[in-house]
């Protein structure tokens, strides 16, 4: 019994066929990082815009007072200080301001926190807890800034100083 291997000729055809077949399907998988990346953005903008208008309903609705406003339960650690126009713009145990405002980056990541349910701590705010997905940042004039930690380029937007209370996206 005689064993024949591969010619040349056929090694060279499998080689070229696996080629172009990697240099189509290699930038779609690609791309799917970025597209899998796009949708935690765009997910977490609409979980917040959802999360900030329901605080903003609370806070419209409420028969208590409005500022330190438990937005669900009771307790220090559900207390979220309000803008004048609604808009959650802190979360402190204790806090005493005539006017809350979204005035530094911390307070843009108690409210972040908070309202998306990822504050972990029971007992005092929050404020010294870092989110996983995004970096936060105080922009001025109550505009809060949450860039994604793995695709820079993608931001969320909150503006507490504004009619509304908008929550927009960027860099897509």
């Amino acid at each position: 019994m005689k064993y024949r291997g591969f010619t040349l000729v056929e090694l060279i055809s499998v080689i070229v066929i696996l080629s172009l077949l990697a240099a189509v399907a290699l930038p779609r998988f690609l791309n799917l990082q970025d597209s899998a990346e796009l949708a935690v953005v765009k997910s977490t903008e609409s979980a917040f815009r959802s999360a900030v208008k329901i605080a903003q309903v609370k806070w419209r609705t409420s028969d208590e007072q409005r500022n330190n406003l438990a937005l669900s339960g009771s307790g220090f650690i559900n207390m979220v200080d309000f803008s004048q126009f609604g808009c959650p713009v802190q979360h402190w145990r204790i806090n005493s301001e005539a006017n809350p405002s979204a005035g530094n980056s911390t307070d843009c990541l108690t409210v972040f926190l908070l309202i998306m349910d990822r504050c972990e701590n029971g007992l005092t705010d929050c404020g010294n807890q870092p989110d996983e997905e995004f970096e936060h940042g105080y922009l001025g004039n109550g505009v809060c800034q949450y860039t994604y930690r793995d695709n820079t380029e993608y931001r969320l937007r909150y503006e507490t100083e504004v009619e509304g209370c908008t929550v927009s996206t960027s860099g897509f």
